[in-house]
C-alpha cells in the first residue's frame, strides 16, 4: 500500500521492487506487470514524476508495509 507523501520522493525503481515482492507473494508464478506498465499505471493516478533536481525523481508516495 502506498499513501502520498510529499515529505520524499520514491522512485519508480523502488516502487517497482516492492511491487515485484508483493506480486510474487500474491500471485506467484502469473506473469507480472513491466515497468512501463508500472509507469503507465503511476502516470494515471499520480500525474507525471516530480523532478527535484537532475539526479532526483519520482512520486511522492511512501510504501505502508
Amino acid at each position: 500500500m502506498y499513501i502520498e507523501d510529499v515529505s520524499g520522493l520514491t522512485t519508480v525503481i523502488d516502487i517497482y521492487n516492492k511491487f515485484s515482492i508483493w506480486w510474487i507473494e500474491n500471485f506467484g508464478n502469473a506473469k507480472i506487470l513491466d515497468i512501463k506498465q508500472l509507469k503507465k499505471a503511476l502516470k494515471t493516478r499520480y500525474g507525471r514524476e516530480k523532478v527535484r533536481n537532475a539526479k532526483n525523481s519520482g512520486y511522492a508516495i511512501r510504501y505502508i508495509g
